[in-house]
């Protein structure tokens, strides 16, 4: 209601919840009319009510969102942990927005191609799900014996959902902390 989350999209409404209310009132203390309550709050508050069953409608969907989200999240971790891990430790760099690098367990820089390779053999297997093919479904086929996050985004989406995939597998480090030499490898 407060517009905090902002990726929650929100209208902009012209008059704050607090004033509509007062405007409301304002009539009745300054001409001391009566009035009953429930015409008070059917006709006087009815531009409140309307706004008040907007958040609502915001926070149902944000809910049925989030249900989702938990039930994708619960699928990916059981994909994860049904499939043997092919290799040890893995290193991903966060570079920018949604841009991730992989290195393998012997710090060779993994290309895009190799992870798309990686992404289709394991999106084949699992045709149901619908999920990111630039990391986290090449993450799933490797299915590491851990994960090395490095970002400086720590609530970032992907940062965020790898997180709750892989769980205690995930360490997460400060982008200036990754231990190999980027320059050769990343265009």
């Amino acid at each position: 209601m407060e517009g905090e989350r902002g990726e929650i999209p929100q209208k902009t409404f012209f008059l704050p919840r607090e004033l509509l209310i007062r405007q409301a009132l304002q009539d009745f203390f300054i001409h001391n009319v009566t009035f009953t309550f429930e015409s008070f709050l059917q006709f006087r508050l009815k531009e409140y009510q309307e706004r008040l069953r907007y958040y609502a409608e915001l926070a149902i969907d944000e809910y049925k969102l989030e249900q989702d989200y938990q039930i994708l999240i619960h699928q990916l971790r059981q994909a994860a942990n049904e499939r043997q891990s092919s290799t040890g430790d893995v290193y991903v760099m966060h570079l920018n927005k949604n841009k991730f690098v992989l290195y393998d367990h012997s710090s060779r820089y993994v290309p895009e191609r190799e992870c798309a390779a990686l992404a289709e053999a394991f999106l084949s297997e699992q045709e149901s799900l619908y999920i990111d093919s630039t990391i986290i479904a090449p993450l799933l086929s490797l299915s590491p014996a851990a994960i090395h996050l490095y970002s400086d985004q720590h609530d970032h989406d992907f940062v965020y959902t790898i997180q709750n995939i892989f769980q205690e597998k995930v360490m997460l480090y400060e982008k200036n902390e990754f231990p190999f030499d980027q320059k050769q490898n990343i265009t």
